[in-house]
């Protein structure tokens, strides 16, 4: 008997021995490290991090984890997975720029994610090796797939198919709604596939139809009046090596469709009053927001140049469609532009939620990034309100509380992708719920809360089953 408490004791003792080790390793480690519960909260963080962040203990403990890095689609890719990533997150906090190198999740006996740790370091504290094997640099982290917020199915779906599309060389055409991102994909694919050459892009609606044909293919000195002498190198050779972004495809002028279609062909280009072709090896992306085949049918776009451009096509989905993701990149944005403008991020009073998942977002995200930018200048206290938004969202659903909502989307391709989307009345439901929870079931409270009657409050109660429990 004694023996057998003896090894008991002896057990225990091993075991806080063991514990107190890692909480010695944990603290005295020259990176930053950052603990989190499954629901993405800081429940402890080392020396380091607490100086990397300039946080005393009691104010980083607790805090959601997006408020200091940004974006939560890393996190949450492992607190669901339970795999760990590595990579290469650049960010920035108080003026300095930070990567997040690695995330590792927290496994019970059970096989239980239960959380997970960060590895935050300072940008300066990462050797040379490190900087050459990572390519971290400003431009790759900011548009590398990892920096792509959303994790609804559609984007989830639509990053898929374009990581496999970067395993290959032939042009892409990226479709989509303006706002939509289209630009930071073609940033992704480039990164992924020609991280070492340059990208350069072109607007082909941004310039005038005179300039296009020099702009894209480049010219000889004296080529026309007002050209330089010794000449200039046009957009194609300066991606030789990496990748040509066309944006706008669909406004490049009919004459000089043939004549890209001719480079891309022979992989070579003659720049504008030259004699000599100049080789170039260069991936092509590009992008519109028109539907180039209606083009096609109508004469206004060349067929064999679109059939060239869409060996592999990528649609990004508008916000709209993946309503799920709102709530995402309003974290994301709001964080980021308190950073910029070294604030504490301001919380969203429940009517102002309310509005922003119910609009329908015509401007994508570009258009919920400038309302974040806009509702944080205009609020006070720390709390953005329906007031500090801006009028096209606040007199677009709302009606004395009441959301109205739209009809779907016709071009929405299969039943499972509009199931995959939360539809008004569930956002709806959520948000009253919530604030019904909050305020005791105090009908007054959660009306004013909400910025509707208590009439229309009693009536979505009604509506979407929101009894209190007994």
């Amino acid at each position: 008997m004694a023996s057998a408490i003896q090894s008991v004791f002896q057990y225990q003792l091993e075991i806080e021995l063991h514990n107190e080790l890692l909480k010695v390793t944990f603290d005295v480690s020259d990176e930053g490290l950052i603990t989190l519960n499954k629901n993405g909260t800081i429940i402890k963080a080392n020396t380091k991090a607490k100086e990397l962040f300039s946080f005393p203990d009691r104010d980083l403990i607790g805090m959601p984890v997006e408020e200091i890095i940004g974006n939560y689609s890393l996190v949450k890719s492992v607190l669901e997975t339970g795999q760990a990533v590595k990579v290469d997150y650049e960010f920035k906090r108080a003026k300095q720029k930070l990567v997040l190198s690695s995330v590792k999740p927290l496994i019970s006996d059970c096989d239980i994610c239960f959380g997970c740790v960060l590895t935050i370091k300072k940008i300066n504290e990462l050797s040379k090796a490190e900087l050459l094997t990572n390519s971290v640099n400003e431009t790759e982290s900011k548009y590398s797939f990892e920096r792509i917020v959303g994790s609804s199915p559609q984007m989830k779906e639509t990053i898929k198919k374009a990581k496999k599309i970067a395993c290959f060389d032939d042009p892409v055409l990226i479709q989509g709604e303006s706002g939509t991102g289209k630009e930071l994909f073609a940033q992704a694919i480039h990164y992924t596939s020609r991280p070492q050459g340059p990208i350069i892009a072109l607007n082909c609606a941004a310039i005038p139809k005179t300039l296009i044909e020099s702009e894209l293919f480049g010219y000889e000195g004296g080529a026309f009046t007002g050209a330089e002498r010794q000449g200039r190198r046009g957009k194609i050779e300066l991606a030789n090596g990496g990748t040509l972004f066309l944006d706008e495809i669909g406004d490049m002028p009919l004459e000089l469709q043939p004549v890209l279609l001719r480079v891309l062909e022979d992989k070579q280009v003659m720049r504008v009053g030259g004699s000599q072709y100049i080789p170039v090896d260069f991936r092509l992306i590009a992008a519109t927001n028109k539907n180039l085949a209606q083009l096609v049918r109508e004469d206004k776009f060349r067929a064999d140049l679109y059939y060239r451009l869409a060996v592999y096509t990528l649609k990004i989905p508008p916000l709209r469609e993946r309503r799920s993701d709102i709530r995402e990149l309003l974290r994301y944005f709001l964080w980021e532009e308190a950073e910029k403008q070294q604030i504490r991020v301001p919380a969203l009073s429940n009517a102002a939620k309310l509005l922003l998942y119910s609009y329908d977002w015509p401007g994508n995200v570009r258009q919920l990034k400038n309302t974040v930018m806009y509702a944080i200048n205009m609020s006070s206290g720390g709390v953005i309100r329906p007031q500090d938004l801006p009028d096209v969202i606040r007199e677009a659903e709302e009606t004395d509380g009441i959301i109205t909502e739209k009809p779907v989307s016709p071009d929405r391709k299969t039943k499972s992708a509009l199931e995959a989307v939360p539809s008004l009345s569930e956002v709806e439901r959520e948000v009253i719920q919530e604030v019904l929870a909050q305020k005791d079931y105090c009908i007054s409270h959660a009306a004013k809360a909400l910025g509707m009657s208590r009439s229309t409050l009693y009536k979505k109660i009604k509506d979407y089953n929101l009894y209190r429990m007994k």
